[in-house]
């Protein structure tokens, strides 16, 4: 579970300031078998608050998630990939049905073996045009593979690093062995 949030706080010097939150809430199983609930955030000054009763929205990161909430389409699953390791880093929309994503899973993530050369022959594309498309097949959740139709934009994370959009797509024939 993620959560934004802005508040208006006051510092310890008195000034009124306006606080971006956000943090990630995961249930994480310890050694002891119990399951804890770890909590992962940050703040961020993000300005005066004097002449607001509470600090105003962060229009960026709104704009930003509405864009994204415009462009979701039915039966297509966008997500962010990280290039070097070519693991998901996270769902922009809710997670592709049936491929298995989480590491806990009983079937732990994977690009099929005779794929890797294609996957990373799309990460090359994408440094080379900004744009790829392929085949590729995931693990699915009951261990076998899906074929997936796999569009990537490259995108800025900061200023040194690199992501890819994904945009999964179920392929003609969908499970394959």
């Amino acid at each position: 579970m993620e959560h934004l949030a802005t508040w208006t706080v006051n510092r310890d010097d008195g000034a009124r300031r306006a606080v971006h939150f956000a943090c990630r809430c995961v249930e994480v199983e310890a050694p002891n078998g119990r399951v804890e609930l770890v909590v992962r955030g940050i703040t961020h000054d993000i300005g005066p608050a004097e002449s607001v009763p509470a600090a105003p929205p962060p229009v960026p990161v709104l704009l930003a998630q509405q864009v994204l909430a415009a462009e979701a389409t039915p039966g297509r699953w966008r997500a962010i990939v990280d290039l070097r390791t070519m693991r998901l880093l996270k769902w922009l929309d809710d997670p592709m049905p049936g491929v298995s994503w989480t590491l806990d899973a009983p079937h732990r993530p994977a690009i099929h073996r005779d794929d890797l050369r294609a996957a990373v022959g799309l990460a090359n594309e994408l440094g080379l045009r900004g744009r790829a498309e392929g085949v590729v097949r995931l693990r699915s959740v009951d261990g076998d593979w899906v074929k997936v139709v796999v569009s990537a934009a490259l995108m800025a994370l900061d200023q040194h690093t690199t992501a890819a959009l994904v945009t999964l797509t179920a392929s003609e024939g969908g499970k394959v062995d």
